[in-house]
C-alpha cells in the first residue's frame, strides 16, 4: 500500500497582511458583536471573482459565518456593515466589489 501526498489546501485569503491587520483591528463579529473566531468572510466570494480587499471582507463569528453560508442572513446586511465601517455608502461598496444591489 502506498500513500500519496496530499497538497496543503490553499489559503482562502491570499493577502495575509490585510487579513491579520483586520483581525487585530476588529477582534469581534461585525454582525453580532461576539468574539470573531469564525474568521474573515468574503462578501463577494472568491469563486465569483471577489478580491481580498477591505471592502469585500467582513469579520464574522462562527455562528454568523455559518449563517451567511446557509443563507440565513441577507448579504445586503453585510454590505451595509462594511459600508459603515469604511465610511462609504452601500452602493459605493457594491461598485467597488463588483456586485449589484
Amino acid at each position: 500500500m502506498s500513500l500519496k501526498a496530499v497538497p496543503k489546501p490553499e489559503k482562502r485569503i491570499k493577502n495575509r497582511a490585510l487579513s491579520k491587520a483586520m483581525r487585530e483591528e476588529t477582534p469581534y463579529c461585525e454582525r453580532c458583536g461576539a468574539p470573531g473566531y469564525g474568521g474573515m468572510h468574503h462578501i463577494k466570494y472568491r469563486s465569483q471573482g471577489g478580491d481580498d480587499i477591505r471592502e469585500n471582507l467582513i469579520r464574522l463569528c462562527m455562528r454568523c459565518h455559518d449563517g451567511v453560508h446557509q443563507a440565513r442572513y441577507d448579504w445586503l446586511e453585510l454590505v451595509a456593515i462594511v459600508a459603515k465601517r469604511e465610511g462609504k455608502t452601500a452602493q459605493e461598496i457594491a461598485d467597488i466589489i463588483g456586485a449589484v444591489l
